[in-house]
């Protein structure tokens, strides 16, 4: 005897299956850290082990004279940068230095950009820009 699937229950089998893979939910993920030019910029969607959700900072990992700063832009399109928001910086402080998490409430699902930039003096480059949804 031949068994066959009806169409639903196939559909119903791979919903299932594809509902097993899903990660946890973003609200229990562990900070966002990327490697870049001079050190790290963090960012954590939500709270987390004891840091505040929509937070993000930057670390100097590197002795070489400069440090970083990451500026948050919030409302970020395909056409437009976004609006400021608030930035963190390394300035006056001996590498190994992270900044304190820097947090305030943006709606779900905001996209934001972080951009951080190699700064010494009036010297400032971008680096590195993370985008990223609250």
């Amino acid at each position: 005897m031949k068994r066959t699937m009806s169409r639903a229950a196939v559909l119903a089998a791979a919903a299932g299956s594809l509902l097993v893979a899903v990660p946890a939910s973003p609200a229990y993920a562990a900070p966002v850290a990327v490697d870049i030019q001079g050190g790290r910029v963090e960012w954590n969607a939500n709270p987390y082990n004891g840091i505040p959700g929509d937070s993000f900072r930057v670390c100097d990992t590197v002795a070489d004279g400069y440090g970083l700063e990451t500026e948050m832009y919030k409302n970020v399109t395909e056409t437009f940068d976004g609006d400021y928001v608030r930035e963190v910086t390394t300035r006056g402080h001996d590498s190994p230095y992270c900044t304190p998490w820097s947090s305030g409430d943006l709606y779900e699902g905001n996209q934001v950009n972080l951009r951080t930039y190699k700064v010494k003096g009036t010297f400032r480059q971008l680096v590195h820009v993370l985008g990223a949804r609250a």
